[in-house]
C-alpha cells in the first residue's frame, strides 16, 4: 500500500511518501526559512509518527532556499528520531541549499555519511 499526502503551506510544500519496508520521505520544495521552520518539524514528526517502524527521509531537491533556522530544525529532527532509535537521513539538496549545508559543515552529519561504516 503506498501513501500520498499534500500540503500547500505559505512558501513551502511537502509530500509525504510512503511505501512498506522502506523509509517514509518527506518530499519538500520552496523556501524554508524562520517563517516555516515550525512547519517542517510538524511535517517531519508527523510522517514519524504515521510511520512508527519507517526511518524519516528528508528530501530536498526541490527546495531553492534555506536559512540558519531550517538547519536547526533539520538538526533538531535527526536528534529526536535517533533519540528514538530511528534512522534520519536527508538527500537532494542541490544549488543554494547544497552549499549552505556544506559551507556550515553539516551537510555530512544530516545526509549520514559522517555515520562509521558497519
Amino acid at each position: 500500500m503506498n501513501a500520498v499526502q499534500e500540503h500547500s503551506p505559505d512558501l513551502a510544500q511537502h509530500r509525504v511518501i510512503a511505501k512498506p519496508d522502506r523509509p517514509v520521505t518527506v518530499a519538500v520544495s520552496g523556501e524554508l526559512d524562520m517563517s516555516n521552520a515550525g512547519k517542517l518539524l510538524q511535517w517531519i514528526m508527523a510522517a514519524a509518527d504515521d510511520h512508527p517502524d519507517a526511518a524519516v527521509e528528508v528530501d530536498l531537491q526541490g527546495v531553492h532556499y534555506i536559512d540558519s533556522t531550517t538547519i536547526r530544525t533539520l538538526i533538531e529532527s535527526r536528534r529526536r528520531l535517533l533519540g528514538d532509535g530511528r534512522g534520519f537521513r536527508v538527500h537532494g539538496a542541490t544549488g543554494h541549499v547544497a552549499r549552505v549545508l556544506k559551507t556550515t559543515g553539516v551537510l555530512a552529519v544530516l545526509s549520514g555519511e559522517d555515520e562509521p561504516s558497519a
